[in-house]
């Protein structure tokens, strides 16, 4: 459903283009400023000046100390976050150059009319798109989404400058916000392994998902994960059951790393 309606937008859209151009040619001894801009100048102008203002402003990166440098979690985020920085001062000035020109104040280039083009029918630019995503995504759910990953990466960039790396292993972790998620996954087991001095291959992964009305107990070896989905099942006092629900929003899921011989 979603790809049809995405298509049947960019139909339209190449339908617009058409009759403006036709428009156009037909036009030509009427002065530009007569015309006035086009619907879908009008259109994107309001789109760019939305996102704009949804967007943050900037993303501060995480200080990096001697002994920051040494923890596993620290490293992993501290590339996040410089991700996050580099896409968003990207897609800030794509937009804020394509709002210019809208506005007639700066000259278009052969790489801003692909951007608009792209932009106008809906499709996310490949230069933004540094990280998966899944197929025929719109740029307006792009936008959304990008909005809450980096307001995640600022505040754990907060919490770090606050309480140091150690305040990475109490952060309850937005899993699907991330943009190398794997790699998370990875960092909890290096950290929990250089804590205790133990082997990558002694540790194993347990999860626990707690029920909506309780407090999941943390220790050393815990993680918090938040904002996962469950597709065809329910999940209650740890068991998993088969539900007629096509997804089902989880509570604050445990992630511990235990040692196999222990």
């Amino acid at each position: 459903g979603k790809a049809t309606i995405v298509k049947l937008l960019q139909m339209q859209q190449l339908d617009e283009d058409e009759e403006l151009a036709y428009d156009q040619d037909q036009t030509q001894e009427v002065p530009e400023k007569a015309l006035g801009q086009p619907a879908w100048m009008r259109s994107l102008n309001e789109s760019v000046t939305s996102w704009l203002t949804n967007l943050p402003k900037s993303l501060n990166p995480m200080k990096r100390t001697v002994e920051n440098i040494k923890d596993p979690l620290y490293r992993y985020f501290e590339r996040e976050v410089n991700m996050g920085c580099q896409i968003l001062s990207r897609v800030r000035m794509d937009l804020k150059d394509i709002w210019q020109i809208c506005k007639g104040d700066k000259k278009q280039t052969n790489d801003h009319r692909s951007l608009i083009s792209q932009l106008t029918r809906g499709i996310v630019p490949r230069s933004w798109t540094r990280y998966k995503i899944p197929q025929n995504t719109t740029v307006n759910q792009w936008i959304n989404d990008f909005c809450q990953r980096v307001r995640q990466l600022e505040d754990i960039s907060k919490n770090v400058a606050v309480g140091g790396a150690t305040a990475l292993r109490s952060c309850t972790v937005w899993l699907g916000g991330l943009f190398n998620p794997e790699a998370y996954i990875t960092a909890t087991r290096q950290c929990v392994a250089q804590a205790n001095s133990w082997s990558l291959e002694e540790l194993f992964l347990d999860i626990h998902i707690g029920n909506l009305d309780d407090a999941i107990s943390m220790d050393d070896f815990s993680f918090g994960i938040e904002k996962l989905k469950l597709q065809g099942g329910t999940c209650h006092n740890n068991q998993l059951t088969i539900s007629n629900d096509i997804i089902t929003d989880l509570h604050v899921a445990r992630l511990r790393w235990l040692n196999k011989n222990n």
